[in-house]
């Protein structure tokens, strides 16, 4: 089936269930983007958030065959593949130059959708290391690419450190969905749309302050055992994450899917929706080459025999059958 059939076949779908498909708050299609940027002295950390609706974790689930359920084994190694795709679609450039992000700790939940079907939110924590000069502004720009074209909320906050200040973040100091876990019912008809972000950042000087009397010059020796212990890396607290807060309400779609009898709902549905399927494969370059074959040779006089049409209209007879074995496929397999 062609790509224009396919997004003939979604849409019939949209139309089918428009009034009752919002049980994640920003649609059962929708991949929802967050990244928390905190700038320190010497690295960047990154709270990087996917929030996966109904659709897109059963469409997972089934490609890379995990399990949603907390602590199954298929999770780690999951988990460690996509944080490591991830990396690689979002830019991370400091002073025009890119640096490298390591990712410190993952997690995943999965709260519960609308017909049982469940949602999946994954947290990853990267840290990058930098090396900016004391008093002298640092520019920083960041991109996300991952999931081009996805419908959802994308939002970014910038955070500075101790130490550190930052300028050009007014657009990016509020933090409005919580982390993804309370999604302003104001804004879901227009939410951000924040993949892109450039700021700079300013390493402040210590304060100088007057140093404290003493009575012995001994006590002004510093320790070889301090001066030579090293500063080590700021530890990583377990990512936590939070489901969303906004109730889920029911969806006849998603029930359908997850349904133990084929009712008589179902069967109409999954009716209307292969016969509507069939036709739709006109459109596609094969069957429009040969439907205009068979017109072009009626026009011109020449014979069209019976068995010319009848393979056209079992051409078409098949698809729509197809379509309904992979709905009751897809049914079976939840």
């Amino acid at each position: 089936m062609s790509t224009k059939a396919v997004r003939l076949g979604a849409l019939l779908l949209l139309l089918l269930a428009v009034r009752v498909c919002h049980a994640h708050p920003m649609g059962n299609f929708s991949i929802n983007h967050y990244a928390g940027i905190r700038v320190e002295k010497n690295s960047i950390e990154l709270t990087y958030l996917i929030d996966r609706a109904e659709i897109p974790t059963y469409q997972e689930m089934q490609d890379s065959g995990i399990v949603a359920q907390a602590g199954d084994a298929s999770l780690p190694r999951y988990l460690a593949r996509e944080a490591a795709d991830w990396s690689k679609g979002i830019t991370l450039e400091v002073n025009g130059e890119s640096v490298r992000l390591v990712a410190l700790t993952e997690n995943v939940i999965f709260p519960p959708g609308a017909g049982g079907l469940p949602t999946m939110k994954i947290g990853v924590v990267y840290r990058a290391a930098i090396h900016g000069a004391t008093g002298k502004p640092t520019h920083v720009h960041y991109a996300d690419a991952n999931f081009a074209g996805h419908a959802g909320w994308k939002e970014i906050v910038v955070s500075a450190g101790d130490g550190v200040s930052l300028n050009g973040t007014e657009l990016f100091l509020v933090d409005r969905s919580a982390r993804l876990s309370d999604y302003p019912t104001s804004l879901l008809n227009s939410p951000p749309q924040n993949l892109e972000a450039d700021f700079s950042a300013t390493t402040l000087a210590a304060s100088s302050r007057p140093p404290p009397r003493v009575r012995s010059a001994r006590a002004l020796k510093p320790s070889p055992v301090a001066a030579a212990a090293p500063q080590p890396a700021a530890p990583v607290a377990p990512l936590a994450l939070v489901p969303n807060k906004q109730a889920t309400p029911r969806s006849r779609f998603t029930e359908l899917m997850t349904a133990q009898r084929m009712g008589p709902w179902f069967i109409l549905t999954a009716a209307f929706l292969a016969a509507g399927l069939g036709p739709c494969t006109r459109w596609s370059p094969g069957m429009a080459r040969r439907s205009s074959r068979l017109i072009w040779w009626a026009r011109a006089g020449a014979r069209v025999t019976r068995w010319d049409w009848d393979c056209w209209s079992r051409r078409r007879t098949r698809r729509a059958s197809t379509c309904w074995a992979r709905w009751c496929s897809m049914r079976r397999s939840m």
